[in-house]
């Protein structure tokens, strides 16, 4: 079999030539637009290139339909005819169509997950048809540590930069290169939710969440890959399924969306793993985030969110050296990591077996390296935030101040001595 991933990735930048014809018919048409658009205030919200409603994007979106009655708010989709359209409320749009085009050049804001270009207008923010006026919130979709940005090219028009935190403005602006003017901390907008429902009751179950490898676009056959091999074998390995039994455990695995194409493919190949085991390829991350009670993951942000809710983190890193030399990291994993780090398969079944022993899975955070600098805020109003330091007519200077790590910690206590009730 050839390499999957390269016909498996999202859509490849087309290029200003393949959007021209309808960007141009898009200014040809504006005159006859002017009074549908004269006294209305458009926002603009997409992400994960068009693909998905979900994370920051949909957080965003969900509030401003809710909170800013006197803006109309589309969605920029690839299939505005998806399964996807049909979960959102509210207006959507095509990614480079016509409407697309008229759309973006009546805007007043536009708020995108990964870059303008992907999620909300293709090509034309970097060309001479850009829209000077236009406000562009970049926001991200997790907390900036455990992968550098190769992609900022793409974001460096923004307006602002969304930060979780003062330590994030200082990464963004010393290794991204972004002047402070445009980094607001304001906290992540879909932490809102993480915090509203922090307290819910534990359900027993373990998220296996492995992040992608860019160089698996390179010339190696996929399921012959290390990374598939190591995914593979832990998915496979006796000792997890009897270490899981054993402390009345269930898995539960989420595959990056560079590997949902291959999902059938993956579960076949591992069809002695019950199918119920897999989460399905539009499974509401949120919600298992908020659901499960203990992540394994290697490099992904959504550690970020366990770590938010106080929930174990165990980092199962099987190519780190690899990973370090190639993508690369803000914190140093020798000594940063709050949680765990395993580098085989033996390593990562008997450490989790350790972890599910915890009286109080909470505990497991007493002897780990703390990061909770990432965190200036632990409340539900990280959306606010944004909106009154971005968008015109709601803007007020005022962001709110950082809740300490002690008052954050009686929060975390607060909420898991509901749990213990309950």
């Amino acid at each position: 079999m050839g390499m999957i991933a390269k016909k498996s990735f999202l859509p490849r930048k087309k290029g200003l030539s393949h959007y021209l014809p309808a960007i141009i018919l898009a200014k040809v048409l504006r005159p006859f637009f002017y009074f549908y658009f004269r006294k209305k205030k458009i926002a603009l919200i997409g992400g994960h290139c068009g693909e998905k409603y979900a994370d920051n994007a949909a957080a965003m979106h969900r509030f401003l339909r809710k909170n800013c009655p006197d803006y109309i708010v589309f969605f920029g989709l690839n299939d505005v005819h998806s399964p996807v359209a049909e979960t959102i409320d509210g207006p959507v749009y095509k990614l480079g169509s016509v409407w697309n085009y008229l759309l973006y050049d009546h805007a007043v804001i536009s708020y995108y997950s990964h870059s303008l270009e992907s999620d909300v207008a293709p090509a034309i923010d970097f060309s001479r048809f850009a829209n000077p006026k236009l406000i562009k919130v970049y926001m991200g979709h997790g907390v900036d540590g455990l992968k550098k940005n190769l992609f900022n090219f793409d974001t460096r028009r923004s307006t602002y930069f969304i930060c979780s935190s003062r330590e994030e403005k200082r990464i963004k602006n010393k290794y991204w290169g972004i002047p402070e003017k445009k980094l607001i901390v304001t906290g992540m907008p879909r932490y809102d939710t993480l915090y509203t429902n922090r307290g819910q009751a534990p359900t027993r179950t373990v998220l296996y969440m492995p992040t992608w490898r860019e160089w698996l676009n390179e010339d190696e056959t996929f399921f012959d890959s290390r990374y598939y091999q190591n995914i593979s074998g832990l998915l496979n390995h006796p000792g997890l399924h009897d270490v899981l039994r054993r402390h009345h455990y269930r898995l539960k695995v989420m595959l990056h969306p560079f590997m949902q194409p291959m999902f059938q493919e993956v579960v076949k190949n591992n069809r002695q793993l019950p199918k119920d085991m897999f989460c399905r390829p539009d499974q509401d991350i949120q919600q298992l985030i908020l659901s499960c009670d203990l992540l394994i993951t290697d490099y992904s942000s959504v550690s970020w969110d366990f770590y938010y809710l106080d929930k174990p983190v165990l980092f199962f890193q099987f190519d780190q050296a690899e990973y370090l030399k190639i993508r690369g990291a803000y914190l140093d994993f020798s000594k940063d990591l709050f949680g765990d780090v395993t580098f085989t398969v033996d390593e990562t079944v008997k450490q989790l077996g350790k972890i599910l022993s915890l009286n109080k899975p909470a505990d497991y955070y007493l002897h780990q390296v703390s990061q909770k600098s990432h965190f200036d805020f632990y409340d539900s109003n990280n959306r606010r935030r944004v909106i009154r330091r971005t968008l015109p007519g709601y803007q007020n200077e005022s962001s709110g101040a950082p809740v300490s790590h002690e008052s954050r910690k009686q929060l975390v206590d607060t909420a898991s001595s509901r749990v213990d009730q309950s």
